[in-house]
C-alpha cells in the first residue's frame, strides 16, 4: 500500500472503512470479471477456465496465509470460518454456515451474483465447481493443513436458486 493510501485511509470512520471494503471488493471481482470476459473472447472459455483455475489456486492461497499473519489464526474451524469471511474469496456472494463445530463447518451460497448476472446477461451458468475447488481447497489447506475442503454441490451439478453451492470443511486428526 502506497503512504499516501495508507494515510488516507487512516483517517476514515469506521464506517467509511467499511465502504470501502466494499468499495475494494467490488474493484477485486470487476477486475476478475474483466479479465475473464476478455480472455474468453480472445482464447475461448477452456483457456479462460484453465488460467482462472490457476489464479484462483494461487490467490486463494496467499489470502489464507496473510488473514492468518494479519490476524494471529492458528487454524482452528471458527477461525477458518472468521478468514472466509474476511477474504474475497466469497465476497461477491451472499453464503452462510449452518453447521459450525470443532470438527466440521459447512458453508452455502445462497445469492450467487455471478451466476444471477450470466443469467439476466442471457449466457447459460458458468461450471465453476472446478475452478471453485481449487479456489476453496487451497484457501482451507493453506489456513491449515490438517483442513480438508470438498464440494457438496457446486454448478454444473444441480441446484436451487437460494442453495447455489455447498462446501464441506473437515478438520482431520493428526
Amino acid at each position: 500500500m502506497s503512504k499516501q493510501l495508507e494515510a488516507e485511509v487512516a483517517k476514515l470512520s469506521k464506517e467509511k472503512l467499511v465502504e470501502y471494503a466494499k468499495f475494494q471488493s467490488y474493484n477485486w471481482w470487476n477486475l476478475q470479471g474483466n479479465w475473464m470476459q476478455q480472455i474468453t473472447v480472445r482464447y475461448g472459455t477452456e483457456v479462460a477456465a484453465e488460467f482462472d483455475s490457476l489464479i484462483w489456486d494461487r490467490n486463494s492461497k496467499v489470502q489464507a496465509w496473510k488473514l492468518k499473519e494479519l490476524f494471529g489464526f492458528t487454524g482452528t474451524m471458527e477461525e477458518l470460518v472468521q478468514a472466509i469471511s474476511l477474504s474475497t474469496v466469497f465476497s461477491n456472494v451472499e453464503f452462510e454456515f449452518p453447521e459450525r463445530s470443532e470438527k466440521r463447518v459447512r458453508l452455502v451460497v445462497t445469492k450467487c451474483t455471478m451466476q444471477l448476472n450470466r443469467r439476466k446477461g442471457g449466457l447459460p451458468e458458468l461450471p465453476c465447481k472446478e475452478p471453485g475447488l481449487l479456489a476453496v481447497a487451497g484457501f482451507a489447506s493453506a489456513f491449515n493443513p490438517k483442513i480438508k475442503a470438498t464440494c457438496l454441490s457446486c454448478p454444473p451439478d444441480e441446484h436451487t436458486d437460494d442453495e447455489w453451492c455447498h462446501w464441506l470443511f473437515t478438520l482431520e486428526d493428526g
